[in-house]
């Protein structure tokens, strides 16, 4: 039976936007998964988006943003009983953001005269010029290395090792950065683990931050005012999607414990996608749900204990020497090192 089809090509930006190779991860993301990975969402006017959310989160009374800038501040510490074992650190920041929240964490170790560099490590362009542009202006003294890499797909050993390297012979280690509780975005925490352990040298440490949820206790997701609404805005402008043949949704998926936001179709599309050597055509039904953000929170358990994030870092050969939590924002940080 045939089916009669909304058919459309994504606009001319979307492909100054998105490389060859970015288009068909999203067609293989369509077709197999039913989903458009996150990661794709930090270009554009959605930069922009995410440079206001965090400055709007920094003025509030109490936000993520602040719990992470707080983590840094209070595990300080950790870096200073280590100081025996090297004399300068280098900063690698995953997914930087406009790196806001690592802002005074730089500043302490700029003014003890122990940071070398600051490495940010990103997917996006856009990301990564927001971030030099603020590290430029508040540390102009203090030495920013771009670098253009998926860390879900790649490990960064290379990079990491490279900025050990001093031309005074000092000796230097790494403090790898993933905070923003971004590890519960990934379709597969467990190789994005196993990359950061590929990335560790034996005398570095990563400081990660994740998500927390009470035992049975599902809390509401307000999806409309989550960040994932201006990504489906951009998203279906990008695609010509006409917003009336969709819905923007979201929850909780009991099947996997993840909160969610997807596009569910109420007609069926033709998105006729430019490869340059051939047109890849992608259908989408009816009632087909794409998702384009997911979140897991790892389960707390009464006393305390995270044994699901535990048990993912023992797989990823990661030796968590600390953890905090903080109860208010149902959020950790895991201070780690490679086994």
């Amino acid at each position: 039976m045939l089916i009669n089809r909304v058919k459309t090509q994504p606009k001319p930006e979307f492909y100054q936007s998105f490389s060859q190779s970015e288009v068909q991860d999203i067609i293989q993301g369509l077709l197999e998964y039913k989903e458009i990975p996150f990661k794709y969402f930090y270009k554009d006017q959605m930069t922009t988006v995410w440079d206001q959310s965090v400055k709007n989160a920094q003025l509030a009374a109490n936000s993520t943003t602040q719990s992470d800038m707080a983590f840094l501040d209070n595990n300080f510490n950790i870096i200073e009983q280590k100081k025996s074992e090297f004399e300068r650190v280098n900063v690698i920041d995953i997914g930087p953001g406009n790196s806001y929240p690592v802002k005074h964490f730089l500043n302490r170790l700029d003014k003890l005269d122990w940071l070398n560099c600051y490495a940010a490590i990103d997917l996006s362009q856009d990301m990564l010029n927001l971030s030099q542009k603020n590290i430029n202006s508040w540390f102009p003294q203090v030495e920013f290395k771009r670098y253009i890499l998926d860390f879900e797909r790649q490990n960064f050993q290379k990079i990491a090792l490279e900025n050990k390297t001093n031309s005074a012979g000092l000796k230097i280690i790494n403090i790898l950065l993933y905070l923003g509780e971004t590890i519960g975005n990934h379709r597969d925490r467990l190789n994005v683990l196993n990359n950061f352990q590929k990335s560790l040298g034996n005398e570095d440490i990563l400081m990660l931050s994740y998500s927390l949820r009470l035992p049975n206790l599902f809390p509401h997701f307000d999806y409309q005012k989550h960040i994932s609404h201006n990504a489906y805005k951009y998203l279906i402008d990008l695609l010509r999607i006409n917003p009336h043949d969709c819905e923007f949704i979201g929850g909780f998926n009991e099947d996997n414990y993840n909160y969610f936001s997807s596009i569910v179709f109420h007609e069926n599309y033709l998105i006729e996608f430019d490869l340059q050597k051939e047109i890849k055509p992608v259908c989408l039904n009816k009632g087909d749900e794409i998702e384009i953000y997911r979140h897991f929170k790892y389960p707390l358990g009464d006393n305390f204990e995270v044994t699901s994030f535990l048990q993912e870092m023992e797989q990823a050969s990661l030796q968590v020497n600390l953890c905090n939590i903080d109860i208010l924002n149902l959020r950790a940080l895991a201070i780690c090192q490679k086994k």
